[in-house]
Parts: C-alpha cells; structure tokens; sequence
C-alpha cells in the first residue's frame, strides 16, 4: 500500500500480505487522517501487487516521439531491463502512446515519461505516464539541451495560443 505523492508516500507505505492487514492498514490511516488530523493528508492510497523487481525504466517522449531513454541516480530507476533491449523498451512504450492518442482527453504533444517495468510474470507492464512536471534527466548533455529547447519552443507556442485565443 503506498500514497500517490513521493512526498508524502512514506508516511503510508506498508507491505501488507493478505486482505485483513490492508484492512487494518486502510482504517489506520483513515484515523491519522481524519480522526486525529496529525498526518499528511494525500488524496487517496493505492494497493499495488508487490514486484519481485522493481526496477523501471523512464522512457521520454517529445511531440509524441521517442527522444531518450532517462538517466539518473534514483535507486529503482534503471536504463534496462534484464531480457529486454532498447528496442523492445521503446516499441512497448511507442505502442502505449499510440493507444492513448486514440483517446482525446490525453495531451501527448509536449512532454511525456512512459516508465515501465517488469512484472512477476517477467512481461513489460506500463506502470505510469507522466507529463507536465515529469522529470527527464540524462546524463548526455546533448539529449538534455534537446530536450529543454523543444520544451521551451513548445511552451512559447502553447502560450501565444492562448493569447489568440483569449483576443478572438
């Protein structure tokens, strides 16, 4: 069981093993949270199955296109996936952006993180998609100045089309 927020999720994370003790859990934090009011309120608790392994990758998106693959020092956050090589990492990725363009409520032409990672199955699962403020660092300098011009000619654009839209 964990909290959406980074921030906030230690607060809440707990391994539980069956229902009973996520129930235990679940009413716990509801007590912290609003009966005593003394914790970090968060706007919901997720349970998720456990992962053997947890790593992940972060895969980079600009205009809806594959641009880098993120690196950093983040302890779960990895470049690969043992069994699986780039390739097969961004055309897992490609294919789930592909499907959220089918729907219009996604905004995919700026920014977005695809991350990914493996289940106990050992089969590539998208664990979440990520945007306005997903972070995309990479150790090459290069693919990171890439990366900031298309967001600044991006954000300038997105900008003065709200501005002729608000004239009009």
């Amino acid at each position: 069981m964990k909290a959406p927020n980074i921030t906030n999720g230690l607060h809440y994370q707990r391994n539980v093993k069956d229902v009973s003790s996520a129930l235990k859990h679940f009413y716990k934090v509801r007590k912290v949270m609003y009966d005593s009011k003394t914790c970090y309120a968060v706007p919901y608790i997720m349970l998720q199955v456990r992962i053997v392994d947890n790593k992940e990758v972060k895969l980079i998106f600009l205009g809806g296109e594959f641009h880098h693959i993120m690196s950093c020092s983040m302890s779960n956050v990895v470049t690969r996936l043992h069994g699986f090589c780039d390739n097969d990492l961004i055309s897992f990725a490609t294919a789930a952006i592909r499907h959220l363009s089918e729907h219009s409520e996604y905004i995919l032409d700026g920014l977005v993180r695809v991350d990914i990672f493996k289940n106990n199955e050992g089969n590539l699962v998208v664990n979440e998609f990520e945007s306005l403020e997903a972070r995309y660092f990479t150790g090459n300098a290069s693919v990171h100045g890439n990366c900031c011009t298309f967001l600044e000619k991006y954000w300038k654009k997105k900008i003065y089309q709200s501005i002729i839209f608000l004239l009009n």
